[in-house]
């Protein structure tokens, strides 16, 4: 799904950069249309920067929990059933942090 908004972010701001590069050439363009699509663009690049905190956070989880994991896996190799948990989140980390990859 961030996958998904980020595609769908960079081609908005795309389209918004070659409406403001098409409007340069205007001359009958009014202010406010040129600082409504400058402010659109602003809110867009702010989405993107989102996105790609979320990556680094997701990122952030799963190598804490890798280290977690190896810092405790004599114990943790014991309670096997205990941590399926614990392994199912390793692997929604690791599909999130890869498709994120993929961008």
């Amino acid at each position: 799904m961030i996958k998904d908004t980020y595609y769908d972010l960079r081609l908005h701001l795309q389209r918004i950069n070659e409406k403001l590069s098409s409007e340069e050439v205007s001359s009958t363009v009014e202010d406010h249309t040129r600082i409504d699509l400058q402010d659109e663009k602003a809110i867009t690049q702010h989405c993107l920067l989102i996105c790609d905190e979320a990556k680094s956070y997701i990122e952030t989880l799963q190598t804490r929990q890798r280290s977690i994991f190896q810092a405790h896996e004599p114990v943790m190799s014991k309670m096997k059933d205990l941590f399926e948990a614990h392994m199912l989140m390793d692997k929604a980390l690791e599909r999130g942090r890869y498709g994120f990859a993929k961008l």
